[in-house]
């Protein structure tokens, strides 16, 4: 599903904010429609765009450590979407996001399996619940937001190099 837009318009944009002028006018095509037509419109975007819009739904639902957990636990119970998270990050070559993806997925997976195998629902009260969870989501919290301005650096620089992905230019 790739977007047309002004080769001018795409040289104006700011590096800190092309990853998501990329992806912004598909979220907001699918903003407030059913999963069905999310879904449809998920399966048309190219694995760039994949990438970026999973990377984006996540990281614009982290402004606050209640909803790093919640978020971070509502994508490692639906697994499909929290391995789409870590294979974006693959496709834009992030290994320090990566490993940081694995050591929440470990967290959220201690916390939130249950001895079945059964999944637990998070909850924001866990971490006022569980001052030793509070602690280890904080940790990871303050790690995710300084390793958040190396991976746009690397979403950027993919861009750059496969915007084709993303856009046609058109003069």
């Amino acid at each position: 599903m790739i977007i047309k837009m002004q080769t001018d318009v795409y040289r104006s944009i700011a590096q800190d904010s092309l990853g998501w002028k990329m992806i912004e006018p598909i979220i907001e095509r699918i903003k407030g429609k059913d999963p069905i037509e999310k879904s449809q419109v998920y399966a048309k975007l190219t694995e760039g765009q994949k990438a970026l819009f999973m990377f984006f739904v996540f990281h614009k639902h982290t402004e606050s450590i209640d909803e790093f957990y919640w978020f971070a636990s509502y994508f490692v119970g639906d697994l499909r979407a929290w391995q789409a998270l870590k294979k974006g990050m693959r496709q834009f070559e992030d290994e320090g996001m990566l490993r940081l993806y694995d050591q929440v997925e470990a967290l959220v997976e201690s916390y939130n399996r249950k001895p079945d195998r059964s999944w637990r629902e998070a909850i924001v009260a866990d971490l006022e619940q569980n001052e030793e969870l509070y602690g280890k989501v904080s940790h990871l919290y303050e790690a995710y937001k300084k390793q958040a301005p190396a991976t746009l650096e690397h979403i950027h620089h993919y861009i750059q190099h496969n915007v084709e992905e993303f856009v046609e230019l058109v003069t």
